[in-house]
């Protein structure tokens, strides 16, 4: 039985097959650049990193009034919806149900207070369609909270 054992150009080092880590003899692959080329690559590239850390920190914090602003300006907004409800109807389809607007306020007795100024006693029973001693005497008597 032979023992195989490493070839003497491969112990002394042959000069035809380079031990430097080379994937290729071929020139194009085994092209080197200059080293400041690959530092200067690797300094642009730190440096677009820290532009957009400090773009992001500037977002989030001091400059954000801008942003805060736009995003207000197209998520809140009021809109006025009508609280409409369906007609109910019987079998027949003849209306057993209807809404129909009505003016009310609702007023809590406890924070109503015993002198109402005559100004704003006038406004609201414009608004309701009543006389202001019939509303002054609903604020007053009425404690089940609604005129």
């Amino acid at each position: 039985m032979t023992i195989a054992r490493p070839s003497q150009n491969a112990q002394r080092g042959n000069p035809s097959r380079p031990r430097t880590g080379q994937f290729s003899a071929s020139p194009v692959l085994g092209l080197r650049l200059p080293m400041w080329r690959s530092k200067l690559v690797v300094f642009m590239m730190f440096a677009a990193f820290v532009a957009l850390a400090g773009r992001a920190l500037w977002i989030q914090g001091p400059g954000n009034q801008f942003y805060e602003a736009e995003g207000k300006k197209r998520f809140q907004r009021t809109l006025e919806l009508p609280a409409t409800r369906g007609k109910i109807l019987d079998r027949n389809g003849l209306v057993l149900a209807t809404s129909l607007p009505v003016k009310a306020i609702w007023a809590v007795p406890e924070d109503v207070p015993d002198e109402i100024d005559a100004d704003k006693i006038r406004q609201l029973s414009k608004l309701l369609d009543m006389s202001d001693k019939e509303l002054r005497r609903k604020f007053t008597e009425d404690k089940s909270g609604a005129a």
